[in-house]
């Protein structure tokens, strides 16, 4: 009788009868570990079964070696936080990220980035300029920020937030001055009363005068009453105390804060003493312009708004011209056309 051939699977002895059930069980899951291996790491199959039939410890390593042969899993990234943009205010110092180290048009447009747009903003009385706008598309956080080249091309003439058509804003100062902050508050802040324009028209609601309390014109605040009978009683050209019955009950609230950087140039020390008696109502700018090497210096009073006279000195606080009004401008203010005035010293 002739026996039939065993089949045989390469790699593994036939197993013997006298090993019992654990060396057959152990071969069987030999067999289909290798089936399974063979198909996902095939160059290491001989290699690997032929130590493993020695020993079932190996059993452990040949699977770790099958999951590291096996397709590994993408590792996932987070997408970063946004980052939310300062908003806060410290008056006089910045607005944002902007300071009066680059507050021109091109450092501003440079902090922002993407986050500015150069515009056509409203000025005043009808009157339109270039200028920079922030957060265009936040009305929240939205900013215009104007600069007068002619007199002052550094510094912007403003940094105006009047916050979205519910008159709500996400700028803040650093006491808690925002759009909507009441007028109680404001006088509490300042230490003292100051002095508002009547409501109602275009010059209407804004701060005049602090007064000499904690806040100057680095600062100037808009407010718009209640609409309420009151209102009526502190409307017009003219100016009122903000701790005016009247002006108490009309509960005006902040409409619109705009932010500057002061002109504070050390003058020669004659032109300061110029200045301080040549005030009028306590306010004066200085203008400077250089003429062939020397340096001139316009004291503005704003008395040529209102057709009156104006005075320009050299830096030896010698006179050499006067400006004003709707006169015709004299001879001596030919010298200076074509030459642009810098405002180099304000009055806080």
């Amino acid at each position: 009788m002739i026996t039939p051939p065993i089949e045989r699977t390469p790699g593994f002895d036939n197993p013997s009868p006298r090993k019992g059930l654990l060396s057959t069980l152990n071969t069987f899951i030999y067999k289909i570990f290798f089936i399974v291996v063979g198909r996902v790491c095939a160059s290491y199959r001989l290699l690997i079964f032929e130590s493993m039939k020695k020993s079932t410890i190996l059993l452990l390593f040949a699977a770790l070696l099958f999951a590291a042969c096996g397709e590994k899993p993408a590792p996932t990234t987070e997408a970063p936080a946004a980052t939310e943009p300062d908003l806060s205010i410290f008056i006089g110092e910045r607005v944002g990220l902007i300071t009066p180290a680059n507050c021109t048009r091109e450092g501003v447009l440079a902090a922002y980035g993407n986050d500015a747009k150069v515009d056509s903003l409203y000025i005043i009385d009808g009157m339109y300029g270039e200028g920079v706008v922030l957060f265009p598309d936040h009305p929240r956080r939205r900013v215009e920020i104007y600069w007068e080249k002619e007199f002052d091309p550094k510094r912007p003439a403003y940094i105006r937030i009047e916050g979205d058509s519910t008159g709500v804003s996400d700028w803040k100062t650093s006491n808690g001055i925002t759009i909507g902050t009441p007028l109680a508050d404001l006088v509490k802040l300042n230490g003292k009363a100051f002095d508002i324009s009547g409501f109602g028209w275009d010059y209407g609601g804004f701060v005049t005068d602090w007064k000499g309390g904690n806040f100057n014109s680095s600062m100037m605040i808009r407010l718009e009453p209640a609409g309420n009978e009151a209102s009526a009683k502190v409307a017009g050209e003219g100016s009122f105390a903000s701790d005016n019955p009247d002006m108490v009950a009309a509960n005006p609230k902040v409409s619109r804060m705009e932010f500057r950087f002061l002109a504070n140039e050390k003058l020669p020390d004659c032109i300061t003493a110029l200045v301080a008696a040549d005030k009028v109502d306590g306010k004066m700018n200085v203008l400077k312009t250089n003429v062939n090497g020397t340096d001139h210096y316009w004291l503005q009073s704003g008395a040529a708004a209102y057709d009156g006279i104006e005075l320009i000195y050299d830096a030896n606080c010698k006179e050499v011209c006067k400006t004003g009004g709707m006169r015709k401008p004299m001879d001596c203010m030919k010298v200076y056309e074509g030459k642009p005035w810098e405002l180099v010293w304000e009055e806080k």
